[in-house]
């Protein structure tokens, strides 16, 4: 059961990161096009790790067979997925063969330990014998480049946990935030240059191939500003990902506040110390302006899920409790998570109060005397299979109950 708590409202900061785990190379003629591995796995295998830009909670984890060296980013026959916890730990049973491991929805806290929208992510699966896939941005940038495994582990290493409590290299951290910046670029605010998951992931591997081909130092700030620039520009001009492209002032206004958020990265960020993600604050605040510049909202993304045959599990987003003379209406804000309906499923912790439409959306309590009481809810979808459950407790009035729980039975 997850336990909401009443919470303020706050307006958060959050800048999407890109991330992808696993051991197994995954190679490309062209980024933004094809994706062909060079590991075979040819029996299933349970794969367990992190999901980090920090840690990611909630985020739907597909095992995406590649077909002609292709993935759909589709749930299809015979794939398999799972849901990351609230440590960003994951487990799911590959399917055997050839395929990518693709992440979509899921949360992150910020500097602040609010929870925001995390971005899709990929990896390819571990090579024979690796125990650990870790998703992160830089195992994305390997899933389209294999070869930046052996540099990037000459700067602590590609499969690396960057949210460790106990830190990160800082120049594998400089990289990582510049891939989740150009990932923020190019999918956030109200109307993103790129509005699909495959549009967005195959954004990164302009980047990733850029990074890739550059004989300059990977970390070094000029280095990263130059790739991220060389990328955008071939986001913008490519056809398939980017239908409407932006005028030159558009674009020029893109690259400023680019390179002004990687700048800041370099700044925030000192090449070669030990930095631990959950404390970048200052960096999230020198990014701030110069993201908003181009429209990106704190705390908004566009939500890019996985489509087709894919369900999620529903999920609770908040509980309002409102007392009007002695009738206490409940209402909740649910996501359905991919599901045609849910069904709702209304209690309360006394038998003394009678609950009205304790089957709908919105029930009531009729001649309530604001004595203590509990109130849970659960939804469940369509085919009974997935459920949320949330309790919230009368405090005063109005009581709103709001965690964004996803994959965890309960919050603070």
């Amino acid at each position: 059961m997850k336990i909401l708590s009443t919470l303020a409202g706050l307006l958060v900061f959050s800048f999407l990161a890109a991330c992808g785990g696993g051991g197994g190379g995954v190679s490309t003629n062209n980024a933004s096009d094809e994706l062909i591995s060079s590991t075979t796995q040819s029996e299933p295998k349970q794969l367990s790790g992190k999901l980090a830009q920090n840690y990611v909670r909630g985020a739907t984890i597909l095992t995406d067979k590649l077909v002609d060296g292709v993935g759909n980013f589709v749930r299809d026959t015979g794939e398999t997925d799972a849901i990351s916890e609230e440590s960003g730990d994951y487990s799911v049973l590959g399917p055997g063969g050839d395929y990518l491991l693709v992440t979509s929805g899921g949360q992150k806290q910020n500097s602040s330990g609010v929870w925001v929208d995390a971005a899709p992510m990929m990896a390819p699966p571990p090579e024979p014998g690796q125990a650990t896939t870790n998703i992160t941005p830089l195992t994305t940038l390997v899933a389209f480049e294999p070869e930046l495994k052996q540099k990037l582990n000459e700067l602590g290493g590609w499969n690396a946990d960057i949210a460790s409590p106990s830190g990160v290299n800082g120049s594998l951290l400089r990289i990582a935030k510049t891939v989740e910046t150009l990932a923020t670029v190019v999918g956030g605010g109200a109307t993103p240059l790129v509005s699909d998951l495959g549009s967005q992931l195959k954004s990164l591997g302009k980047f990733a191939t850029q990074i890739n081909v550059t004989t300059e130092e990977l970390a070094n700030p000029e280095t990263l500003k130059s790739v991220a620039a060389e990328s955008l520009t071939e986001i913008v001009s490519d056809p398939t990902l980017v239908a409407t492209p932006p005028t030159a002032d558009q674009q020029a206004l893109l690259n400023t506040a680019l390179a002004d958020a990687v700048q800041a990265i370099a700044e925030t960020i000192l090449d070669g110390t030990v930095v631990e993600v959950k404390t970048l604050a200052e960096l999230e605040t020198a990014q701030k302006s110069s993201l908003e510049s181009i429209g990106v909202t704190p705390g908004i993304t566009i939500p890019i899920s996985l489509t087709g045959s894919m369900t999620f599990q529903p999920v609770i987003r908040k509980v309002n409790l409102t007392l009007s003379g002695s009738t206490l209406t409940l209402a909740a804000e649910v996501d359905q998570g991919g599901a045609n309906d849910v069904k709702y499923a209304w209690s309360s912790s006394s038998a003394s109060f009678n609950l009205v439409n304790k089957q709908e959306a919105t029930a009531q309590i009729n001649n309530y005397d604001r004595s203590s009481l509990g109130i849970t809810l659960r939804v469940t979808d369509s085919t009974g299979n997935l459920s949320d459950t949330a309790t919230c407790t009368w405090i005063a009035n109005p009581t709103t109950c709001d965690c964004m729980t996803l994959a965890t039975d309960e919050c603070g």
